[in-house]
Parts: C-alpha cells; structure tokens; sequence
C-alpha cells in the first residue's frame, strides 16, 4: 500500500509541475512583442505557433533529465493538448470535429517539434527556413523571422544553462523577448 501512495504523489507532484511549466509557456506565448502589424497574426493559428515555439524549447531541454525528465515531458505534453482542446471548444469546435481537429493539431506539432529540433541542431540559416517555412501562413514578414530565430536560439541556449533542478521543480526562466 505504501508503495501505491508513493506512486501516487510523484504523479500529483509532476502534474503540479507539468502545470507550472504550461503556465511558464503560455504567459510567454501571450507575450504582446510577438503579435502585431510586421509579426505574428493574432489568430487562434498564430497562438499556436508561438505556444509551440516554446513548448518545443522546454521539451527539447527536458529530455536532456533521463526517465524522469522523459515523464514530465509526457505529462506536460499531455496538459499542452488538454489546453489545445479547451481553446478549440471555445471557439465553438463541434464535439464531432474535436477529434479531427486534435488530430491534425497533434499532427502538425509533431512537424514542427521535429523541424525545429533539427534545426537548432544545424547552423542559423536552417532554423530561419524552418521558421519561414511553418509561420508562413501567419507571419510573412521576413525580418521578423529572423528576430524569431535569434529569439530561439538565444532561449534554446538560455533554457540550457538553467538548473537542473530548477525545471524539474516547474521553474522555466526566458533570456528575454523578441
């Protein structure tokens, strides 16, 4: 028994954590510096893009914790898609479409985790195509794209130095804005 309440409280723990980083991530995604006349549209599709952005940034770091990083990634994944499907129901997404539109969701946050992923990995230019390529329809402003990539690679870098142990604990910090 006292093994099951053990099991029981690490999850509650990560969920609060898991919490706190989708906090972290959604406040800096409202962040007003990247929406407007020259930047990302102020769409539910521009949201998104940078929501993922930034979820992709403390994803990628997470990783970097072994097994128990690997958990809080899925948990906090899972919490990420739980906020997508409250924001499509708000805007009045059918329950008969939800499934569909969570799906394609899924579908193109996968894509850009991947292409975002490969791209921090290779030199500046691929991060600014990989940007180009998946913001197209909501930022069409070319140097902005490039404010948005040194914004990631200088958060990419950022969220790396950080602690350990501060980001176990929910405590995500950003070098600055775009």
């Amino acid at each position: 028994m006292m093994h099951l309440s053990r099991i029981f409280k690490q999850k509650k723990s990560r969920n609060r954590v898991a919490d706190e980083l989708l906090a972290k991530i959604s406040s800096q995604a409202r962040d007003p510096a990247f929406f407007g006349e020259g930047k990302t549209a102020d769409t539910l599709d521009g949201r998104f893009e940078i929501v993922t952005l930034h979820a992709v940034l403390v994803l990628r770091r997470l990783r970097d914790f072994g097994p128990d990083g690997k958990k809080l990634a899925n948990t906090l994944y899972t919490r990420l898609f739980s906020q997508f499907d409250h924001a499509l129901r708000e805007t009045g997404v059918s329950d008969v479409s939800i499934a569909r539109k969570m799906r394609q969701l899924g579908e193109t946050y996968l894509g850009r985790a991947r292409a975002y992923d490969e791209a921090l990995s290779g030199g500046e230019e691929s991060l600014k195509d990989a940007l180009a390529r998946n913001l197209a329809g909501v930022v069409s402003n070319e140097g902005f794209i490039c404010e948005l990539a040194d914004y990631v690679r200088k958060n990419a870098q950022f969220l790396s130095e950080q602690l350990d142990k501060d980001l176990l604990d929910g405590t995500v910090t950003w070098s600055s804005s775009v």
